[in-house]
């Protein structure tokens, strides 16, 4: 159902496995250029908890999804196009309060599958193409994933190389003279797979030969690449975890001209486990940051370790964390050349879920630590400048299958050196480690996430595209050459207006432009309603709710046309899937209309 104006509009219902529509019909708008349109839908029932409510903009020129290119796991039907959708949503808690969301496909993130449970990402140029790739260690596959950038702005199939037993973080390292970029792995299980190092000698085309492992007394966990022994050449740091005499230390593996030597150890505090090469004092030896996670004494701090160039190192500062820190990132915040560092609080509690910033004082040293709240088990911090100033921002990956976590947390900061909450992303399910980096060559930091959950939404990497505004955006891959930046940065719902049975949405048409930037011939507009969300192309038994990133059921793929035959569509509830019965009143849909002013 579809008819011409200068806006022309199409309203289609339906429910998980029902269609109920009802046509309308409306003239032509009284005025040249339209300068608003309001849709209203209604359902026969009041709203409630039970079911999602869906309205679905689409332009009819967009590609469709038979397009190889495109993926299927968003909310669409046969005859919609990636790139031109928009959302909104509404549900009603199970606290009869109002939820609604309004989503564009630019806030959604894409996906690039790895192996299961990635816990470290990397960003790197493996194939001399001057082009950076990604590679993740699977901490469940025990192996790493590497994908290959292009200059589209995306990334091929991954291609798997075994490892340790979990591993638990990667960095690119140079093994030898080849001049190839490596690879070395921390395996951190207590057994005898694990408790290594894996080495991947790089081939130069992004491909890796068989790994070598070199055995460790301890658990490993993360690792840091720098010249820590001052002759020029970069040294490997390893953090043991293991709580106990051979652990809890830093081990400094130096690289020779004729291979590795022995490891030079300092001690560190209780289970050490992100590290980061850094420099405190500005002389000419490399320093180190260390994270202690245990959540209690000896642990939850911060140790800030002087290199003594060679490969050992002397405790130059501690600062007390909240409980169960881990994630650690270090740069220059305050322009002093100096670096400075954000430590991320796990524990999913208060105190916790913060992050803690450490600055340098101009006159040395470093002042008093700064706690910022954030959203549920932070993991990870990167510090990069995401928008066009001068000044560092931070993003921080939070973990939690809560309302707060499943996203990055985009921390920009101000004239007067503050970080204020400027963006929250949805990205995949357990997002643990992040990295910045410069995907589609626009001279702007985009993101790459690793999801950690061992199903949907998981075990993939999230793409999200940096904008000149400071904005984190889905890298979607589009047909077209460009996106119009309009849709990207307008709110393009003038309001929304919920009553008991009913929806009322107003547009401004101007929003609605095409590549041209002229309003299109017409555009499509669906009403749809779900149940709880089993999403049957994935959980086909329909056992149990799937969720999706934003931790709401997963709605059905396959939308039921308008043109199609409702009795042939009748809901059947779960556990009586046998018996067809009428929908609900409430996901009855019995009136639309649409107003063009």
């Amino acid at each position: 159902m579809r008819y011409t104006s200068l806006i022309a509009l199409a309203a289609a219902a339906c429910c998980l496995v029902t269609t109920c529509a009802r046509d309308k019909t409306v003239g032509a708008p009284t005025t040249a250029e339209p300068i608003e349109i309001i849709l209203t839908f209604s359902t026969q029932g009041e709203f409630t908890s039970d079911f999602y409510y869906f309205l679905v903009f689409n332009f009819t020129n967009s590609p469709s999804i038979t397009d190889d290119a495109r993926p299927i796991w968003e909310v669409s039907g046969d005859d919609r196009g990636k790139n031109w959708e928009r959302y909104i949503m509404m549900h009603i808690n199970e606290a009869g309060q109002k939820e609604v969301f309004a989503l564009t496909k630019a806030e959604t993130a894409a996906f690039n599958a790895v192996g299961t449970s990635p816990k470290a990402i990397a960003a790197v140029d493996l194939n001399a193409d001057g082009i950076e790739d990604l590679v993740t260690a699977n901490s469940l596959s025990d192996d790493i994933s590497v994908s290959l950038g292009a200059e589209t702005g995306t990334f091929g199939a991954h291609n798997e190389y075994a490892a340790g037993d979990e591993p638990i973080a990667v960095v690119p390292f140079m093994l030898d003279a080849d001049e190839n970029v490596d690879l070395v792995v921390s395996n951190h299980a207590d057994t005898e797979e694990g408790r290594s190092l894996s080495f991947l000698r790089g081939k130069g085309d992004g491909t890796f030969y068989p790994a070598t492992t070199l055995e460790l007394p301890a658990q490993p966990y993360g690792l840091a690449v720098a010249d820590f022994t001052g002759d020029g050449l970069d040294d490997i740091a390893v953090a043991l975890y293991t709580d106990g005499e051979e652990g809890n230390r830093i081990a400094v593996i130096p690289k020779t001209d004729a291979g590795l030597g022995d490891p030079i150890f300092t001690p560190a505090g209780v289970n050490p486990t992100t590290i980061r090469a850094a420099d405190i004092d500005g002389d000419e030896h490399r320093d180190l940051a260390v994270v202690n996670s245990y959540d209690g004494d000896g642990g939850d701090s911060l140790m800030l370790l002087a290199g003594n160039g060679d490969g050992s190192f002397t405790l130059a500062h501690t600062f007390d964390t909240d409980p169960s820190p881990l994630g650690l990132a270090v740069g220059d915040l305050n322009s002093d050349e100096l670096d400075d560092f954000v430590v991320t609080s796990t524990m999913d509690a208060d105190p916790g879920n913060t992050i803690m910033i450490v600055r340098s004082n101009a006159g040395g040293g470093y002042g008093s630590p700064e706690l910022l709240k954030v959203g549920s088990s932070p993991t990870d911090a990167i510090i990069g400048l995401f928008n066009d100033d001068t000044a560092p921002d931070i993003v921080v990956v939070e973990s939690a299958d809560a309302e707060q976590g499943n996203q990055v947390r985009l921390l920009l900061q101000n004239e007067s050196g503050g970080f204020a909450t400027s963006q929250r992303v949805p990205v995949g399910r357990r997002p643990w480690a992040g990295v910045r980096l410069d995907f589609n060559g626009d001279g702007h930091l985009d993101l790459a996430v690793a999801n950690s959950y061992d199903g949907p939404d998981g075990n993939s990497v999230a793409l999200l595209r940096g904008t000149s505004e400071g904005q984190l955006e889905g890298a979607i891959s589009y047909w077209t050459d460009e996106m119009p930046e309009n849709i990207n940065t307008v709110t393009w719902d003038q309001g929304i207006t919920i009553g008991r049975n009913s929806i009322t949405v107003r547009l401004d048409p101007v929003l609605f432009t095409d590549l041209t930037d002229t309003i299109p011939d017409d555009f499509l507009v669906d009403f749809m309603v779900f149940d709880t969300g089993i999403d049957i192309t994935r959980n086909p038994d329909n056992e149990g709710v799937v969720y999706d990133y934003l931790l709401r059921p997963i709605v059905v793929k396959e939308i039921v046309g308008f043109e199609a035959d409702e009795a042939e569509y009748q809901y059947e509830p779960q556990g009586n899937e046998n018996v067809p019965v009428e929908p609900p009143d409430a996901a009855d849909i019995v009136d639309w209309r649409v107003e063009v002013n």
